[in-house]
């Protein structure tokens, strides 16, 4: 381990020639500075071990003072090894040997610790326990025996036992006359009623208090000697009769400050970066401290916590979102570019198709105005002559509307679901309508206004036509039903027949629903015929809008 720096300061003691203790702290292993100048922690640590041992002086000595420590912030209290004294009910039996006790122990200082037994507060204790089989006497004692090398100050007053009777009525047993109340020796050194014991009874005091807070003497225990113990017992004369099952209740006031003479080795782990301050005193067994050091301790923040840091990054932030929102308007911008001379030149070669029809139309009606006269010139019978007109008639008709499809297709104005719906709706009229048949379209309240290019609706048309067409042909239906659904992103037309159906596993190898699917291909739909011989035929399109 490798050692940051050690602070050597004088111990007070009671006792024996004076001695120093060496505070000894470590980061992770590294050696950095002196605690004199304060400890600075980088932010990258994570365990920092603290070391606390006694180093005796010249000429011997021994260890009569315990290590308080505490870091500032992270501890919410004083530390210290563990150690406890306290006060102790025994049972006795009938030939005067132990039955059972209990100890009812105290750690630390007590709440209201001033330093010193005259200047402190009490801590009132009540307990109640319960007389154990082959109990004929019970015995009371003020130990420090808690553990191996435990020092400190003990004080125990007003000691009382009650008897509590089935009734709940308590019966005060302890103390009696001669005993009651607490008095003294003649010499003033020892309290009537009770004895010093222990390994070193010397330490085994008579605290005489003058604060108004406290009775005038008290049962004390000064525990300088980490290998013995001290303890107060009652005199066998004292000792309280008892009977076995019987509760007693037994009150008291008591005061404390308790340590343990020993090395001290903690871990922790890296605070939060910040300030702190390390503490370490050495408390006399009176209580009282008699020597302290302060360890400044920095905890630096990680670059990336520092106010720089985050100038820096928010700087790099800006110029990156000034270069991105750059980079994004240059692209729309050129997009929008391209996308409208796209437009621009689909509708200038819509516009030229148009025109071609046109007059191509106007070619081909010039040609069947021609055709016309002659089939009324002379040597033409009149049966020849009205068969003609029917076939120009006819050739018209198919020319017209081959004409108005071309020109709806490729017209701007009409790149939008509500302009499809329409044309679809017109489109089945003008096909059922001359011939026999009943059929009834469905199509939306509400259509979204959504853009539909060009191919879509040229190819929805042609497909739709198609399966209308092959439904009036070739079904033998009555009754044609058009179907129009929308949801959003997905048009779906239905177009249902009550025919004779057929069966659809058995099919011929017609090109109609073929020639059906490789126009919805194009757009990236799809066709769905569902059919049974006598229940009709349906035929589902799918067609994505987006």
């Amino acid at each position: 381990m490798l050692v940051i720096a050690a602070a050597h300061l004088s111990m007070a003691q009671d006792k024996g020639p004076a001695g120093v203790f060496d505070l000894e702290i470590t980061v992770d292993g590294k050696q950095t500075g002196h605690l004199e100048q304060g400890l600075r922690i980088p932010a990258s640590a994570r365990d920092i071990g603290v070391s606390i041992k006694y180093v005796p002086t010249k000429g011997g000595g021994r260890p009569p003072d315990s290590f308080h420590f505490k870091w500032e912030g992270v501890d919410p209290d004083w530390r210290r090894l563990y150690a406890d004294m306290g006060f102790v009910a025994r049972f006795l039996g009938a030939s005067g040997d132990a039955v059972k006790h209990d100890f009812f122990s105290v750690f630390g200082d007590s709440p209201g610790w001033k330093g010193n037994l005259n200047d402190s507060k009490v801590v009132r204790r009540r307990e109640s326990i319960t007389v154990p089989p082959g109990a004929r006497r019970l015995t009371l004692l003020v130990s420090s025996a808690g553990g191996p090398a435990t020092i400190g100050t003990y004080a125990a007053e007003n000691i009382t036992v009650l008897r509590r009777s089935p009734d709940g009525l308590l019966t005060q047993v302890f103390p009696l006359a001669p005993f009651s109340p607490l008095r003294v020796s003649p010499d003033g050194s020892t309290p009537v009623g009770w004895v010093r014991d222990g390994v070193h009874a010397s330490m085994a005091t008579l605290a005489r208090l003058d604060s108004p807070e406290h009775s005038a003497f008290a049962l004390g225990l000064v525990d300088d000697d980490a290998d013995a113990h001290a303890e107060w017992r009652l005199d066998p004369a004292a000792e309280i009769p008892v009977q076995p099952g019987e509760t007693l209740v037994l009150q008291w006031e008591e005061m404390y400050s308790i340590g343990t003479v020993g090395e001290i080795a903690e871990n922790y782990p890296c605070p939060p970066p910040g300030n702190y301050r390390f503490l370490v005193k050495c408390v006399s067994p009176s209580g009282a401290t008699v020597a302290g050091q302060t360890v400044d301790v920095v905890v630096f923040r990680p670059y990336w916590m520092q106010p720089w840091f985050w100038a820096v990054v928010g700087a790099i932030a800006l110029v990156l979102i000034g270069l991105g929102v750059r980079m994004v308007i240059r692209a729309r911008i050129r997009a929008y570019l391209r996308r409208v001379d796209q437009e621009h030149a689909i509708e200038r070669e819509r516009l030229r198709i148009a025109r071609d029809l046109h007059d191509d139309l106007g070619a081909r009606l010039t040609h069947i105005s021609f055709f016309s006269q002659r089939s009324v010139g002379t040597g033409v019978s009149l049966e020849e002559s009205q068969e003609k007109l029917r076939s120009i008639s006819d050739m018209t008709r198919s020319l017209v509307s081959s004409l108005y499809e071309t020109v709806w297709s490729v017209d701007p104005e009409n790149d939008n679901l509500d302009a499809l719906i329409s044309y679809l709706t017109q489109m089945v009229d003008n096909l059922c309508e001359p011939i026999a048949i009943r059929y009834r379209i469905k199509a939306p309240d509400v259509i979204p206004h959504l853009a539909v290019g060009s191919d879509i609706r040229h190819n929805v048309s042609l497909t739709v036509k198609e399966a209308v067409h092959n439904a009036i042909k070739h079904s033998g239906a009555s009754e044609l039903t058009v179907t129009f659904e929308v949801a959003l992103p997905l048009l779906t037309v239905v177009i249902a027949d009550n025919g004779r159906g057929f069966d659809a596993s058995q099919r011929g190898t017609g090109n109609g629903l073929k020639n059906m699917q490789q126009r919805l291909n194009i757009v990236k739909g799809t066709v769905k015929l569902e059919s049974t011989v006598g229940s009709g035929t349906v035929v589902k399109l799918e067609i994505p809008l987006r």
